[in-house]
């Protein structure tokens, strides 16, 4: 009997430390399901941040103003230059209007642009 009583012994051990195992499995791929699972999450975040990222450049992109118009401004004496503002009004870019007007007869420009518009252009 008592050597039966072992063995019966023997097989509930071993049982017991099969389900153990199987449930040592079972938490292992269930940690490691959960990990891809965040993974994927993570990655689609960041995918919608670029998606995000690129509209917002092309709103960027739209906003840009039309070409801006040269006007004349006195500085000083005899001296005038040619203006361009910038949208929002302030100075973008001075230039003399002597320098510029000798520039536009010596090159030919490869666009035509209305009148006002000299610094991006020739007129036709």
């Amino acid at each position: 009997m008592a050597v039966k009583k072992k063995a019966a012994k023997k097989k509930a051990v071993r049982r017991v430390k099969k389900k153990v195992a199987k449930k040592k499995v079972v938490r292992r791929l269930k940690k490691k399901v959960a990990k891809k699972a965040a993974k994927k999450k993570v990655a689609k975040k960041i995918a919608k941040k670029k998606v995000v990222k690129k509209a917002a450049k092309k709103k960027i992109a739209k906003k840009k103003t039309a070409a801006a118009r040269r006007t004349v401004v006195k500085v000083g004496g005899a001296k005038r230059m040619y203006v361009e503002r910038s949208a929002d009004g302030t100075f973008k870019d001075m230039i003399d209007i002597g320098r510029s007007l000798a520039q536009d007869r010596r090159v030919k420009a490869a666009t035509e642009v209305p009148p006002g518009q000299g610094g991006q252009g020739d007129q036709p």
